[in-house]
């Protein structure tokens, strides 16, 4: 529990992590119920960073030192990494964008055989 807590602080620290870790292990009903029913907002996240450090047993002062500590997401950078490899190996999948208007002959096509618009004809049948 108390690693969990203080991987937390020093990876995560969003408001979502926050609250599920607050509801698997905090023992504050009110604060349970507060989380579940109110928006994010950055009263809330402080409470629920200090309930997570009380829970924890870690000083204020440690606690403030992980906040500090800039969040570490290995996974989006290993994300963004495959993008740029992926990029590099396959330039020639990708389509090259032309900027030409339809003709009339184009959209005459595209509605099909006879020149008339697909779909149902609007109003009233004679």
């Amino acid at each position: 529990m108390k690693e969990q807590i203080i991987n937390y602080f020093r990876n995560d620290k969003s408001y979502a992590g926050g609250v599920k870790l607050v509801i698997r292990y905090s023992l504050k009903l009110g604060l349970k119920k507060q989380v579940n029913l109110q928006a994010e907002s950055s009263y809330l996240l402080g409470v629920i960073h200090e309930e997570l450090r009380e829970i924890a047993g870690i000083s204020e002062q440690q606690m403030k030192s992980f906040i500090a500590l800039p969040a570490m997401k290995p996974e989006v950078k290993m994300n963004i990494a495959q993008q740029v490899v992926e990029a590099q190996d396959d330039p020639e999948d990708e389509e090259p964008i032309h900027e030409e208007s339809q003709s009339q002959d184009e959209t005459v096509k595209q509605k099909g055989k006879t020149g008339q618009p697909v779909g149902k004809p609007r109003g009233r049948k004679k």
